[in-house]
């Protein structure tokens, strides 16, 4: 495609970019797009390799990571919203040369090439409803076309057997937005398989492509990690317990058709982490050799849910060696506010996985004593003295989810980075871990051995029982309270900490309203669904076959009705209605004449008395008749 001529081009007045075919009016993906923070990492190792002069970002989550790329290179970002273009201006004002469009990547062309092009978002999220739809090869062929020889393609492509998928309640994106491609023409069937991708590349010169692996969702990548986190020995410990953590965190507000921790367990010791990541990164060169990772790190963690300013990433390179960095690059060691610290403190690379994934573990096992002897090893961890002497506001932070499980059995906190200004006892610290544990178990629908209809907050007290702890309600509001404050902090709003508190507490006292005892986890409630629909069909079946009866018997009636018509209305019937009328009249007379001679307040003992002296007449003729008989019947 040739670029358009200067007379041809359109602006868009407000920010400044230029319009191409398949741009969206009053549209914004950026705002439903979460930034991939972990891939903009990778991304600046990248750079920081190739050193590129023109780059190209494509979609609206590779323009979310126009920071991430340095005032040396010249940018040019491609997005479909004219709301984004107008976000992105804004943006891109600092920066010395680079254009912004508004399109659809089909329609957009480029005659010099450009050393790197970043395209995340897939097919449905980089074309247009009004320029069609694209395949996922005809997309990489259109994104290899504008790398030029000795430049690097960097691309999202989504694996159609990804994780999530399987663990994920399919909803479906029919008739929503989101969904516009779904029965579109020019689309592919499926997405392209692994072993597909490398020639898909070779087709389009971009040859020895470097494949990495994204968890836990398309739309949510925390976790990048190379091959290596996966054949490493040394590693593999490691890219379990992150593996099992993201995943984990993924599904704790959402059902799980299984046990996401146990899943991911398994693949990552069955080796099949790439196979089955929801997202690959695609880097691939053109016209050159294959890629070399070089020095970007085998695994990539990065926070989520938190502000800039509190979040934190985590960086294990080949060898071994883990490294934390703030999200946002900052020269500093801590930060802090409200009653809330964070320093910058390099996570422990424990062997083991978190003491959570053993809770559900044991939880799914239905064994209650498997579930006491964890709580009680849990409450003496945090009961040593020895290890919280120095540092006892640290217990708050001490969850389950951030403490690892040795092999020997013993507990090591991960994440020692956060801080409260004050102590923190004990027993608070055990409600607030066991606390948590019972939101992200009910959160996902895990499987327990307890009532389907407890709250995170019950759970907790029959949990906190087990170590001996009997936990008060006003025990659960103050760690509620402190919870909600911390979120407040964490988010970037601390003068919304009562509306946080609030959220909190409620959130804890709900319990999940399951309709059945025996729906202890979502597949449960699943079968059970699908048994209640088909009861409802046999009783629908029923309602129908007693509505037809109903309907003849209707019809019954409606012809009797119209038979006693035809009686009335004949000769026979009208004359002896003539002759009998007589009769009724007179008996009506003197049945009315008979009540006003004796009155309305004497009516009954009339009767009492009528019906007296007809049994005594019934008695007095029953006598004579006998007198005249004799003895014995005889005259």
């Amino acid at each position: 495609m040739q670029t358009p001529s200067p007379d041809d081009r359109q602006f868009d007045p407000v920010s400044g970019a230029e319009i191409l075919p398949g741009d969206i009016i009053d549209w914004s993906d950026l705002d439903e797009t979460a930034t991939p923070t972990a891939i903009g990492m990778v991304l600046a190792r990248l750079i920081g390799q190739r050193h590129p002069e023109r780059v190209l970002l494509v979609g609206a989550q590779a323009a979310s990571l126009l920071e991430t790329i340095p005032a040396s290179c010249q940018v040019d970002v491609l997005v479909r919203g004219r709301v984004d273009g107008e976000t992105l201006s804004a943006r891109m004002a600092t920066r010395v040369g680079g254009s912004l469009y508004c399109g659809a990547i089909d329609r957009f062309a480029d005659d010099e090439g450009y050393d790197l092009v970043v395209a995340l978002g897939g097919p449905s999220m980089l074309a247009s409803p009004d320029t069609g739809g694209i395949g996922e090869r005809e997309l990489l062929g259109r994104l290899a076309e504008l790398v030029r020889d000795g430049g690097c393609l960097v691309a999202g492509v989504e694996n159609g057997l990804g994780l999530d998928s399987f663990l994920a309640t399919k909803r479906t994106l029919a008739g929503t937005p989101a969904g516009w491609h779904l029965g579109a023409t020019g689309f592919d069937a499926r997405p392209l398989f692994e072993r597909e991708l490398d020639e898909a590349l070779a087709e389009r010169g971009l040859a020895g492509a470097a494949l990495m692996s994204v968890y836990p969702s398309a739309s949510r990548p925390v976790l990048v990690l190379r091959q290596e986190a996966f054949d490493d020995p040394a590693l593999l410990p490691t890219t379990r317990r992150l593996l099992v953590e993201v995943l984990t965190e993924h599904f704790s507000h959402t059902e799980a058709l299984q046990s996401p921790s146990s899943v991911a367990d398994r693949v990552a010791l069955a080796g099949q982490g790439r196979a089955l990541a929801p997202l690959w990164l695609v880097i691939a060169a053109k016209g050159g050799s294959a890629v070399e990772l070089g020095d970007i790190p085998a695994i990539t963690r990065v926070e989520e849910s938190l502000a800039a300013a509190w979040g934190q990433a985590v960086e294990v390179s080949t060898a071994g060696e883990a490294a934390s960095r703030w999200v946002t690059p900052a020269e500093r060691s801590e930060t802090s506010e409200a009653q809330l610290s964070r320093a910058l403190v390099a996570p422990a690379i424990a062997p083991g996985l978190t003491l959570e994934h053993h809770l559900r573990e044991a939880c799914a096992s239905l064994s209650h004593q498997r579930v006491r002897e964890l709580v009680q090893r849990y409450q003496q961890w945090l009961s040593d003295d020895a290890i919280w002497d120095e540092d006892s506001s640290s217990r708050f932070f001490a969850t389950p989810d951030n403490v690892v499980v040795a092999d020997d059995g013993s507990l090591e906190m991960v994440d020692r980075s956060w801080q409260l200004a004050q102590p923190v006892p004990a027993a608070v610290g055990l409600v607030r871990g066991l606390r948590r544990f019972a939101k992200r178990l009910l959160g996902s629908a895990g499987t327990h051995p307890w009532r389907p209809t407890s709250s995170p907050d019950s759970l907790t007290q029959t949990l906190a029982a087990m170590a001996g702890l009997t936990v008060s309600p006003d025990m659960l509001t103050t760690v509620g309270t402190a919870e909600g404050l911390l979120a407040a902090v964490l988010n970037g709003q601390p003068h919304e900490a009562e509306r946080y508190s609030r959220a909190n507490l409620k959130e804890a006292a709900s319990d999940r309203h399951f309709p059945a005892a025996d729906q202890t986890g979502y597949r449960e409630l699943v079968a059970r669904d699908r048994a209640t629909a088909l009861e409802l069909r046999e009783l629908g079946g029923r309602i129908g076959w007693l509505e037809g009866t109903l309907r003849h018997r209707d019809r019954r009636i409606h012809e009797l009705e119209q038979e006693l018509e035809r009686y009335a209305e004949s000769a026979s019937y009208k004359a002896y209605s003539a002759l009998s009328a007589p009769r009724r009249l007179a008996v009506s007379k003197a049945r009315g004449a008979a009540k006003e001679a004796i009155g309305p307040g004497n009516i009954k003992r009339a009767r009492q008395l009528a019906k007296s002296m007809e049994q005594r007449a019934a008695n007095t003729g029953v006598a004579a008749s006998l007198e005249r008989r004799g003895p014995r019947g005889q005259a």
